[in-house]
């Protein structure tokens, strides 16, 4: 009886921690981003990130919902892992990006062929 209870334990640990869950997203990316840096490296590796004037700033309203409003071109988004994200953009192409979140810093790369990058910080 001790075994088929240890066995029935095990089971029901391995199957909750292993259960892929169904919120594609990560609570830390939910909430209003503006965009301050940008990195465009020209080929050769001397890339560095920049300022982003005011006037060319972009706001990222992430939602819990998966969805993404603001001054962007991205409609929503799916959080794939702690490292990549899927967005889709409003005319319905699919663009997976990595992505990380320091503090209150969240930095987009991806999309180019030489390393390329957003850098926001969060305001809400």
């Amino acid at each position: 009886m001790k075994k088929l209870i240890a066995l029935f334990l095990f089971t029901l640990v391995i199957s909750t921690s292993c259960k892929k869950s169904d919120d594609n997203t990560n609570s830390e990316i939910v909430g209003e981003w503006v965009s301050t840096e940008s990195l465009a490296d020209p080929g050769n590796g001397s890339g560095t990130w920049r300022s982003i004037t005011d006037d060319q700033r972009t706001i990222l309203v992430i939602k819990s919902n998966g969805k993404i409003t603001g001054s962007t071109t991205y409609k929503s988004y799916k959080v794939i892992d702690g490292q990549t994200i899927e967005l889709k953009a409003i005319d319905g192409d699919l663009f997976q990006r990595s992505y990380t979140i320091v503090g209150n810093q969240l930095t987009i790369m991806g999309g180019c062929i030489e390393a390329c990058g957003l850098r926001y910080t969060k305001t809400k």
